[in-house]
């Protein structure tokens, strides 16, 4: 017996010494190493943080960012999960991460399962204008977003991601009813680094029908994947205010640890600030990071915007900077534009009240104790001033895609818009303005089959009765439409199975096609 007591506490000796080595001892160095430098013990804190490896994110994980947040006693921890985020969702709400970094979008759709109570965002981190994207090899004929209404198409993509939030964005707004009722399409795996391995398998095999087969990606993958060859024709650069990183603070943190809270968002913003002065650094930082080359760095880096303390403040949040001064609540409208998006595709998740789920707090602090003066520079630029063109110049414009048709009613037999008629223009005013700043438009007007002559005139009036309003109520630059009537020389696209009747409906309408 007193053998077997002992032979316990000689174990228990030596998982002692085990314990002392490999943890004990780090420990009480790194605090006595904390003693002799400039940064306080007691100060000292570990926070997580969940997200993935989209390039939108470097900042957080760049070698400043811990340099300057390990001097006030900070280090944050990166989980990275590939872009699951129903997963981080739920990893979140049992509170394995204080904060999360990931689209506003995927919030809204994996929030809705915790009623939006897991906690709330206090800053906007980036905006994708090209970073997430459709990517095909040489094979796949593409011309207009339309060219994706193919049945045979096959979509290679993340689910419940950027590159799913673009394609939902595609099928909404433009005119692609076989995506629209079919999900055949649709070859969903993990990762954006998932998609990018399966199409370098296909460089690689000849079975691959390279000419349907679109593969959806985001930075770096995209980057990487034009060393396969590819190129990458349709992406978030179309749709402006939707691909919105944020940050998302655990309630916890935000009570219990809102000073941490504050200086991690006063030295994120530093570091924005700095390696906007010193684009070579940033440079060197995002390939250290990415793996790619500088040329391909150096275009990365024009295909995402990441938000300063000011622009969020007066662009996201709604603060105004100066006295006097008109600020965007971007977000709130980005919120709201997603919630639309979400009932049009069946998907879930809706805001009800987005304030509920912004803190503008922490941003009003900052600016308050903040020493940069507010430079004009630091604001979102106006309107885009649209030169005008005559005929050829909008000949040699290209078309961009036909939206999906919405069904602007006029009075029997006349150009004059119904009430019904103005609310749906209203509708698409919204989005043309918010969404595609950067795109001139055609306000097309057709017509059912008749006499020709009555049908072109009929169908001008009417695509000069459209343009009219939007100049007149929604102050569109009347340079950036033009109104042209086709009568019925451009029927739609028959639908499959589509009865007679319900085609010929469908015959007089008015289209909007982005140009650019």
């Amino acid at each position: 017996m007193k053998k077997f007591i002992g032979t316990i506490i000689l174990i228990l000796i030596g998982a002692g010494i085990f314990a002392w080595v490999k943890w004990g001892s780090p420990y009480f160095a790194e605090k006595k190493q904390m003693k002799t430098s400039g940064v306080k013990v007691a100060n000292m804190e570990t926070l997580t943080w969940g997200g993935d490896g989209y390039a939108g994110y470097f900042v957080l994980n760049s070698t400043e960012m811990r340099r300057r947040l390990a001097l006030k006693g900070i280090i944050l921890k990166f989980v990275d999960d590939g872009g699951a985020y129903a997963s981080r969702l739920e990893k979140f709400s049992k509170g394995e991460y204080d904060f999360i970094a990931l689209p506003v979008s995927s919030f809204i759709q994996h929030g809705k399962k915790y009623s939006y109570r897991l906690g709330t965002i206090p800053a906007a981190i980036s905006e994708s204008i090209g970073a997430d994207g459709l990517s095909v090899f040489p094979e796949f004929k593409f011309s207009k977003v339309n060219d994706f209404d193919n049945p045979n198409l096959k979509i290679v993509y993340t689910g419940a991601s950027p590159t799913e939030d673009i394609i939902n964005l595609t099928i909404s707004n433009f005119d692609l009813s076989n995506l629209q009722d079919s999900p055949s399409w649709k070859v969903e795996v993990n990762s954006s680094e998932e998609v990018f391995n399966l199409a370098k398998k296909a460089a690689k095999e000849s079975t691959v029908d390279k000419s349907t087969t679109v593969y959806g990606m985001w930075e770096p993958e995209l980057s990487k994947a034009e060393d396969l060859g590819m190129k990458t024709i349709w992406g978030s650069e179309n749709f402006r205010n939707y691909i919105v990183d944020v940050f998302v603070f655990s309630n916890k943190a935000m009570s219990a640890k809102f000073d941490k809270v504050t200086e991690i968002l006063r030295t994120y913003f530093e570091v924005v600030d700095y390696y906007n002065a010193r684009q070579d650094e940033q440079v060197k930082e995002l390939k250290k990071l990415t793996n790619l080359k500088q040329a391909a760095v150096e275009k990365l880096m024009s295909k995402i915007h990441w938000y300063t303390l000011y622009q969020n403040a007066h662009d996201e949040f709604g603060i105004s900077t100066t006295a006097g001064d008109q600020a965007n609540e971007g977000l709130v409208r980005t919120i709201y534009a997603w919630n639309d998006i979400n009932r049009i595709m069946n998907l879930e998740g809706e805001v009800e009240n987005p304030y509920t789920i912004l803190n503008k707090k922490i941003l009003e602090n900052l600016l308050a104790s903040s020493l940069k003066p507010v430079a004009p520079s630091t604001v979102s630029a106006g309107p885009v001033d649209f030169s005008p063109l005559d005929a050829n110049g909008w000949a040699r414009l290209s078309e961009t895609g036909i939206m999906k048709v919405e069904n602007i009613t006029f009075q029997a037999s006349a150009n004059k818009v119904d009430d019904l008629g103005e609310e749906t223009i209203s509708k698409v005013a919204e989005k043309l303005l918010h969404n595609f700043p950067n795109n001139r438009f055609l306000i097309a007007g057709h017509t059912a089959p008749g006499d020709e002559s009555a049908n072109l005139n009929l169908s001008q009036e009417r695509a000069n009765a459209v343009r009219q309003i939007f100049i007149a109520v929604f102050n569109v630059d009347p340079d950036r439409m033009l109104a042209k009537g086709f009568g019925s020389s451009r029927p739609p696209q028959r639908k499959a199975n589509e009865s007679e009747r319900a085609f010929r409906s469908r015959m007089a309408r008015v289209e909007f096609v982005l140009m650019q």
